[in-house]
Formats: structure tokens, C-alpha cells, sequence
């Protein structure tokens, strides 16, 4: 995983038996391309106020519709940050909306800023903080 602590993995069925597997990363291809495309123009039309990059927007402005409709950047432009958003966006429903909590084993060493949250807070805060990162050692 070349270091990287969480990367993307999708589920991809074996060609051979059929059975499901996983695999590392995003695979742009002739059909996913226009899926990830379509998904990010409608979700940048309820809420591109939500774009804060200076590079992703003025790549969105060059970002164009070819004659034989495929989306792309215009020539001598870039569109990296415009097709990383779009994966991102498209694969953003999958992602885990809990915490895991940590075994018990694995507890977080606290630090000085985790202490003076925990001295700060009422009772019910420092019962949350504890199962957020388990007892302090």
C-alpha cells in the first residue's frame, strides 16, 4: 500500500470464478468516466459555492465537452483536480460514517491537549472523550 494508511478499495468480481475481491484505487475507464462526470456537474449545480480551490475552479472552467461529447480539459489546459474531485464525489457514499473505537489494547497515548480538553469538559463530555480515545494510560 506504498505507506499510505487508507486508500480507496473497491469491490471487483473475478473474471475467472466470479467470486468478489478487492482492489486499491479508482479505475477510470470509458464507462466510469462519464458516471463520475455526470455526478459532479449535478451535485456542482446544488452547491459549487462549496469549491474553495483556486486551481480545481479555473480548471473547471476549461473543462469542456468535446464534439464527440466526452468531457475533458481544453487543449493545453489540465483537469486532474477536476477528475480527482469527481471520484472523490463518487465514491464519498461509501465511505465509513462512524468511528471505529479503538481496542482497549491500542488505547491513545493522551497528550497535553487531550488532558485540558478532558479537565475542561462537564461529565457526560469526558464519558465521551473516554470512549473516543479510550483510558488515558
Amino acid at each position: 500500500m506504498m505507506g499510505y494508511r487508507r486508500q480507496y478499495v473497491r469491490e471487483v468480481e473475478d473474471e475467472f470464478d466470479g467470486r468478489i475481491r478487492h482492489a486499491f484505487g479508482f479505475k477510470t475507464t470509458s464507462v466510469t468516466r462519464p458516471v463520475i462526470i455526470a455526478g459532479l456537474i449535478s451535485a456542482m449545480r446544488e452547491g459549487l459555492h462549496a469549491i474553495h480551490d483556486k486551481t480545481t475552479l479555473e480548471e473547471m472552467l476549461t473543462f469542456v465537452r468535446r464534439e464527440d461529447l466526452r468531457a475533458e480539459a481544453e487543449k493545453g489546459a489540465h483537469d486532474d483536480t477536476v477528475m480527482a474531485l469527481a471520484i472523490g464525489w463518487y465514491i464519498r457514499p461509501q465511505q465509513r460514517m462512524t468511528v471505529l473505537r479503538q481496542k482497549s489494547e491500542e488505547r491513545a497515548q493522551w497528550t497535553a491537549d487531550m488532558w485540558e480538553d478532558y479537565r475542561n469538559a462537564d461529565a457526560a463530555t469526558r464519558k465521551w472523550l473516554i470512549g473516543k480515545w479510550g483510558s488515558p494510560k
